[in-house]
């Protein structure tokens, strides 16, 4: 397994991407619409900017005929290339990175058949499905912030928030990716919910919590074959797809939330751009979830940790 890994001018601008197996080709370049990998923040960029293609451990790239700028390899122009592990090459402000080290902490899962993640900026080019109905969830976050509950109770609320807000989700958990000596990759449930009838338990698949949550750094979306069974794996649990997003390393690292579901059968059977623009879009939401359930558990541990403090020393010295 090899990732490619982009790099803007800005640390937000990233993201890391696995290479599709059997020499399939991806597209690349600066328009969400025109490539399937798109890097929207550098405007050197073309819409459709070179084609990649993974083989006998190498990254072969070809520069499309009517892309603007060069791609660099080497420190020189060059149209056609290939790259090992380890190699890089720059398309304006962009550069990309071979990546062959893989996951050894995530073999306990098959590979996914599906896999999406966007980078933030890509994220905000894409519009919410179901609308209505994720405002109306998100309303009652106001609520959430004023009540001030504590950490088992604001994890039980943020995943009843991701369940209503992601329609087509059967289960959601807030989990911890442990890095104590001698259980890493190993993970822990901390709120777990699961919606209507079925196991009360949930499996969540460990390739994709380590993706996300260690090696990416950002939402990732795996989507697996309809009949794949393993008795320790999410679609054991009749589940054929699952979202894990990052939260911040502070106030601890390794947490983030997972969200799994089932796939209509008409959708599996579309796989067409309106069943892509709804898993973007749950995708999009299960980041935004995170990225509030992150700022408070932030902001709670702060207040802790003034609370402790205020034993100690005066209002003035607190405040300087």
């Amino acid at each position: 397994m090899a990732d490619l890994v982009a790099q803007g001018p800005h640390s937000e601008n990233f993201w890391r991407r696995t290479l599709p197996r059997d020499n399939a080709t991806i597209t690349l370049g600066r328009s969400v619409a025109k490539s399937q990998w798109a890097v929207p923040w550098d405007a050197l960029v073309s819409g459709l900017h070179a084609e990649l293609t993974w083989g006998d451990g190498k990254l072969f790239v070809r520069k499309r005929p009517d892309a603007k700028n060069a791609v660099f390899c080497r420190g020189e122009p060059s149209d056609e290339f290939s790259l090992a592990p380890g190699d890089v090459f720059v398309i304006g402000e962009t550069t990309f990175s071979l990546d062959g080290s893989g996951s050894a902490a995530a073999s306990d899962a098959p590979l996914p058949q599906s896999e999406f993640t966007c980078s933030a900026d890509e994220l905000r080019l894409v519009p919410y499905t179901d609308a209505d109905q994720r405002i109306e969830v998100l309303a009652a976050l106001p609520e959430v912030i004023r009540y001030s509950p504590s950490d088992d109770e604001l994890e039980v609320r943020v995943v009843d928030v991701l369940l209503r807000g992601i329609p087509r989700a059967e289960a959601a958990a807030v989990v911890r990716l442990q890095a104590a000596p001698g259980t890493e990759g190993a993970v822990e449930i901390r709120s777990f919910e699961r919606r209507g009838r079925g196991s009360d338990t949930l499996r969540p698949s460990r390739r994709l919590i380590d993706d996300a949550i260690r090696r990416r750094r950002q939402s990732v979306m795996h989507i697996w074959h309809v009949g794949e069974t393993s008795a320790d794996f999410t679609v054991g649990d009749n589940l054929d797809w699952a979202i894990c997003a990052p939260l911040p390393d502070d106030p601890h690292p390794g947490w983030g939330l997972y969200v799994a579901g089932r796939l209509p059968a008409a959708v599996r059977a579309a796989g067409d751009s309106l069943s892509e623009r709804q898993l973007k879009s749950d995708l999009k939401f299960a980041e935004l979830v995170a990225e509030v359930f992150g700022a408070l558990r932030q902001v709670s541990h702060l207040q802790r940790r003034q609370g402790h403090l205020s034993r100690f020393f005066s209002v003035p010295v607190l405040a300087a």
